[in-house]
């Protein structure tokens, strides 16, 4: 009895976390009304907070590029709603309940406002949050993004979340209904990117994205002091009394001087005219090659491409297509993955209780309307779409028995639901005829006809009379020697032997 003792006991243990080794950005006596700090580096002062650099960054024209083009994109892709099962249709009722929520989260936002406000954090920041508004049964009724860069995690020191903070206007933290925190664990939907295993606080993008912004800001600033308010580059104008050595020597002292608000020198008082600028042309500063580079970083961290930016000087047919699956592969499908994959955890599966049900979003691809208009009939043609299925995409109604599937075999359409039905028919007629054929051979049983030797030469004929056994045999006839009748009077003088040269 003893041992089945113990082994009920280990089994009806409550089991605790195995897990020794506490985060190290997590900080022992924080207030929980204020939620674990966010780490911003290089920062001893605090004024560098992820509100500011978030303000600097969409700001910088290639960030800012950047998000347009990832913005414009994932805002149109639909999220749709699906059976954990392929194979199983999903239940209509829960979906469209899940649905309608996506498509008019608020009073305020429709589903694309909602979801622009809900890939800039996440693309940006690294992490974004969506509040869930419960109805009396405790079930979300609307859903609200939250300001990303003012968010906070109250977390303890095996990463468990115990609430979400955030500060008001005034630098106060907002109470909730626990009175602690802002919100509880199970009303808020926190997704984050590039989750590190020391913090809850995922890798936050907003930091690369920062200093190259930094950079990016320092350059145009440096390439637009080049030049005066009407865009004329600051340089010497000098009308030949000036000599080369005496221009290049008042060049190198303009350049050297401290302050940058300088005007155009006018030299010289005869000769030919001619402008000289400072820092040589545009084309061969190096700033504009620093500038590039800068360039080149942002758009790899973000995962954009030129091609979506508009730049199409080195794109063709062949790198075309490549371009714009890395934009997509890189820059659209992750966030489109995280923010399916926690609302279908936190909201439609904690929140709701649709454990059936899964949020997936719809294919993304670069084709263009021949191409797609090819795979639509190869789709129809083996029944994966239907007809109303094409068109409701395209934006236009339903049709009457647009709804059947259908198969095509040769040049008959079958409906998906009477493909065995066909199926057995033919096979049933292929069993009649063999069996007809079987029949038929049993009845109709034929002796051969005897074969026959050769028979000698002669006028007889064989048994069944349908030939004769007689050896013809054509000989040629001999010529003739006896001349042949004149036709005229120049053949009987030949006959004669009667000729002339």
């Amino acid at each position: 009895m003893s041992l089945i003792n113990k082994a009920f006991r280990a089994v009806s243990t409550t089991i605790k976390k195995a897990s020794r080794g506490s985060l190290t950005d997590y900080v022992i006596n924080a207030l929980p009304e204020y939620g674990q700090p966010l780490v911003v580096a290089a920062d001893a002062s605090g004024l560098i907070s992820p509100q500011r650099m978030r303000e600097i960054v969409r700001k910088t024209p290639t960030v800012a590029a950047c998000m347009n083009a990832i913005l414009d994109y994932c805002a149109n892709v639909q999220i749709l709603v699906r059976n954990i099962d392929p194979a199983k249709p999903a239940d209509p009722v829960r979906s469209q309940i899940v649905e309608d929520l996506l498509r008019s989260p608020n009073d305020l936002d429709t589903g694309r406002h909602f979801m622009s406000k809900m890939i800039f954090d996440l693309a940006v920041l690294g992490w974004a949050g969506i509040e869930m508004e419960m109805n009396r049964s405790g079930k979300a009724a609307k859903l609200h993004v939250v300001d990303g860069a003012r968010l906070y995690v109250d977390y303890d020191e095996h990463g468990d979340v115990k609430g979400y903070d955030m500060l008001d206007i005034q630098g106060l933290p907002i109470h909730g209904t626990d009175g602690i925190h802002a919100w509880e664990p199970d009303q808020l939907v926190y997704m984050r990117r590039d989750a590190v295993s020391n913090s809850v606080y995922p890798l936050k993008r907003l930091e690369q994205l920062f200093s190259c912004a930094i950079i990016e800001d320092m350059m145009l600033a440096f390439i637009g002091g080049k030049f005066t308010e009407s865009n004329v580059p600051y340089g010497v104008y000098d009308l030949g009394d000036v000599s080369e050595t005496e221009l290049k020597m008042a060049v190198d002292y303009w350049n050297n001087q401290a302050t940058s608000n300088h005007r155009i020198i006018m030299t010289g008082s005869r000769g030919g005219s001619t402008f000289t600028q400072f820092g040589y042309a545009l084309k061969d500063l190096d700033a504009t090659n620093l500038l590039a580079d800068v360039r080149g970083k942002i758009m790899a961290i973000l995962g954009v491409t030129l091609n979506e930016l508009g730049d199409a000087t080195d794109v063709n047919k062949s790198n075309g297509y490549n371009l714009s699956y890395t934009f997509k592969r890189r820059a659209i499908e992750p966030l489109l993955t995280e923010i399916t994959s926690s609302l279908s955890a936190r909201l439609v599966h904690l929140n709701l209780g649709f454990k059936d049900l899964d949020l997936y979003f719809e294919e993304i691809d670069s084709r263009d309307e021949l191409l797609q208009a090819q795979i639509d009939e190869l789709n129809w043609k083996i029944g994966v779409f239907t007809v109303n299925h094409i068109r409701n995409r395209k934006g236009e109604p339903s049709v009457k028995g647009g709804d059947d599937a259908v198969v095509q075999v040769g040049t008959t359409i079958i409906p998906v639901d009477l493909i065995r039905d066909f199926a057995q028919a033919q096979l049933d007629a292929i069993q009649a005829e063999v069996e007809a054929m079987n029949a038929n051979t049993q009845l109709a049983r034929i002796n051969p006809p005897a074969l026959q030797g050769p028979q000698p030469p002669g006028g007889t004929s064989i048994p069944d009379s349908r030939g004769s056994s007689r050896v013809r045999i054509s000989y040629p006839s001999p010529k003739s020697n006896t001349p042949q009748q004149a036709r005229g009077p120049v053949q009987a003088n030949r006959n004669a032997g009667l000729t002339h040269d």
